[in-house]
């Protein structure tokens, strides 16, 4: 069972990170490209 936590920690740190980004950037882009761009170029 240790084994498991700790993969699941491991996995859920980089995959976590990554989702949310990733939606915030899509919804920023449906409610306006320019606000998308700002963000992308922030993230970068």
């Amino acid at each position: 069972m240790e084994r498991k936590s700790s993969g699941q920690i491991a996995t859920a740190g980089p995959l976590p990170q990554r989702a949310p980004r990733t939606g915030q950037a899509e919804a920023a882009a449906r409610a306006g490209q320019d606000a998308a761009g700002k963000i992308m170029v922030s993230s970068t």
